[in-house]
């Protein structure tokens, strides 16, 4: 909140940084233990990442809103309000990503407005569309700024909008929109380009592994994984695709004019498109939440399908009926994800407690080596130190330091053993006989590990035995030299 650029730019994720920065300054404002807002921040960590939370949760909420109300305005139909009020209930990734702080969290208000948008444009179009090309621009770049990877979301209204001069203005919006959301970080703009470029030359997620654009067989993989593991998003998918070619092979002009659905066609064919396009970027370097505005699309993909369908086989049944069945099928699927989700949550929780007393009673006075994404505060302020900017680094080790003077880290990713004093408590520990344990989420890495114990502090014979594995998938060894 002072001006000065920020350290994590990878997504750039700038909207979501800025969010963060103004909810913690007011709850700061008006909350405070420490006289410093990094200390109390540094301190207070899960009272200010809850607040950060919610007003992530009241932002969709918000956005969930005022997607219905553009709905209802233009169809005039609760039900289909209410289906895509549905969103974040069709699929158990899109909930997991809502419990967390995340880029895909900020977008999603943006994504479904911009939807509501489109289809308003499709079915109550604007006399003069030149507002609303600058509008959905605005939040396109808005979105792009959040995590560019969404560019999938940009390519609908791009394909939508008629001619190449309102293509070239759409364009320019986005690209004038994305340079103002992303300015916090635009010290840092060669090291996005690089990330960026390393993602595009790179097999392997986060810009490594080999220098190859696409491994052939990790990229089929992944496409069966996505189809395995998004069915809700498969079978819309696929439906997208029968109606279409039906569409294409019965075409007729002339009646499409009449019937008036030229543009929704348009819009599905831009939905299709959008899909292909995030599912071949997301095949590249798969992870589970990276299929998040591909499985959002499904929902309007579904909408467009039955709304078609309906007009040229259901016709004589009342459209609330239709779509309150399709509203209630939504709604009990998503009631039974979210009793999962909530199972699942508990389940987390009651084995990181079992964690921390099977240390407590076990291990009370032994030193542990942590590693990244294990359930232990210190891996979480370590890479807020890591990903700070430079001019508050030295700050945030000083005080990460006072809380945790003695703490050994291993870096997975760059293998390599990190303390931020430099200091290697626990490995000395370990050389004078006491005990000290390893804690991971990834057995993988225990080679790694080893032997960068092995070469880095001239240790002998080093090996891990395990003591403790949790439904978590955390494991606990001790090290043995």
């Amino acid at each position: 909140m002072n001006g000065s650029h920020i350290g994590h730019v990878d997504h750039p994720g700038t909207p979501l940084q800025i969010t963060g920065a103004v909810t913690v300054k007011l709850l700061y404002t008006f909350s405070h233990e420490k006289d410093n807002i990094a200390e109390d921040v540094l301190y207070r960590p899960e009272y200010y990442i809850t607040a950060i939370d919610y007003t992530l949760i009241f932002l969709d909420a918000i956005g969930l809103y005022i997607t219905g109300l553009i709905i209802f305005s233009v169809k005039n139909n609760i039900f289909i309000s209410l289906f895509f009020q549905t969103v974040p209930f069709v699929s158990m990734k899109l909930l997991e990503v809502f419990s967390q702080v995340k880029t895909e969290t900020y977008a999603f208000y943006i994504i479904v407005i911009l939807i509501a948008l489109m289809l308003k444009y499709v079915y109550d179009p604007p006399e003069n569309i030149n507002p609303f090309i600058f509008l959905t621009g605005i939040l396109c770049g808005l979105i792009l700024a959040t995590k560019i990877s969404f560019v999938c979301i940009a390519l609908i209204p791009f394909i939508m909008y008629p001619g190449l001069k309102k293509k070239i203005l759409f364009s320019v919006t986005v690209a004038g929109s994305f340079t103002i959301f992303v300015l916090p970080a635009i010290s840092n703009v060669n090291y996005f380009i690089n990330w960026v470029k390393n993602l595009i030359i790179h097999n392997d997620r986060y810009g490594k592994g080999s220098d190859s654009v696409i491994n052939p067989d990790s990229y089929l993989t992944n496409i069966a994984k996505i189809v395995n593991n998004e069915r809700f998003f498969a079978v819309v998918y696929l439906l997208i695709l029968i109606v279409l070619i039906i569409s294409f092979i019965t075409k007729n002009k002339e009646e499409a004019k009449e019937n008036g659905n030229s543009a929704e066609m348009k819009l599905l064919y831009a939905l299709l498109a959008a899909m292909t396009l995030h599912v071949l970027l997301v095949a590249k370097h798969f992870s589970n939440r990276y299929m998040f505005p591909a499985i959002i699309l499904a929902v309007p993909g579904l909408f467009l399908v039955i709304f078609i369908l309906y007009k040229k086989y259901l016709s004589g049944i009342n459209a609330r009926t239709v779509f309150a069945i399709l509203f209630l099928i939504t709604f009990l699927y998503g009631a039974y994800n979210s009793r999962k989700i909530i199972s699942r949550t508990k389940t987390r929780v009651s084995e990181t407690v079992k964690l921390n007393n099977f240390l407590k009673s076990d291990y009370p006075d032994s030193e542990i080596i942590l590693s990244s994404g294990v359930s232990n505060e210190y891996t979480g302020l370590i890479l807020a130190y890591f990903y700070s900017g430079d001019n508050v680094r030295d700050n945030y080790s000083k005080i990460i330091t006072e809380r945790f003077p003695k703490q050994t880290w291993y870096d997975i990713f760059h293998d390599d053993m990190f303390s931020l004093t430099g200091k290697f408590d626990a490995v000395e520990s370990l050389k004078s006989g006491k005990t000290v344990l390893f804690q991971t989420m990834d057995e993988v890495y225990n080679d790694k590990f080893t032997a960068n114990l092995k070469s880095r502090f001239d240790l002998k014979d080093i090996s891990l035995t395990k003591v403790y594995s949790n439904e978590n998938g955390e494991l606990l060894y001790r090290i043995k030299f």
